[in-house]
C-alpha cells in the first residue's frame, strides 16, 4: 500500500513539474508572460463595444497602469472584419501607435464591425518580450 501511494504521489509531481516547465515557456523569449485580464486596451476598452471615434481619438494600444510602468507595447496585429468585405490586417511593431493606413481603415468600417488587436508583445525593462492578451471589439 506504502508503495502504491508513494508511485502515485512520484507521478502526481512529475506532471505537476511538467505543467509548470510547459507553461513558463509560452514564448522563446518570454521568461513569465504578463497575461493579465485588463494588461491592454485601445480607447479605454478591452473587449465589447466602442465607438469609431473612440479608437480615432486614442491612436495606441496601451497597457493598463500597473503594467505600464515595468512594460511598454512592442509589436502588435491588428484584424478588421466586417460582413461582405474581405479581412485587412495589419502589422506593426516598435511601439503601440495605430498607423495612418490602420486609422484611415477602421474609420472606412461600417458600424457592427469587428476590431481585433491580437499577438500584442510587450518589453519588459530587461528587454525581454512578453505575450499580453488579444482586444476584440465591435464597433457600435
Amino acid at each position: 500500500m506504502k508503495k502504491h501511494l508513494l508511485a502515485v504521489f512520484l507521478s502526481t509531481v512529475q506532471i505537476i513539474t511538467s505543467c509548470s516547465a510547459l507553461f513558463s515557456q509560452t514564448t522563446k523569449s518570454s521568461k513569465s508572460p504578463i497575461f493579465l485580464s485588463d494588461s491592454a486596451s485601445i480607447g479605454g476598452k478591452s473587449s465589447g463595444e466602442i465607438s469609431k471615434q473612440a479608437i480615432l481619438d486614442s491612436k495606441v494600444v496601451t497597457l493598463d497602469s500597473i503594467a505600464s510602468l515595468s512594460y511598454r507595447i512592442s509589436e502588435f496585429k491588428l484584424a478588421l472584419v466586417s460582413k461582405g468585405r474581405d479581412i485587412l490586417e495589419f502589422n506593426k511593431s516598435g511601439d503601440g501607435k495605430l498607423t495612418e493606413e490602420m486609422l484611415q481603415a477602421i474609420s472606412d468600417l461600417p458600424l457592427g464591425s469587428k476590431v481585433y488587436i491580437e499577438y500584442i508583445r510587450a518589453i519588459d525593462k530587461s528587454n525581454i518580450t512578453h505575450p499580453v492578451r488579444p482586444i476584440a471589439l465591435r464597433l457600435k
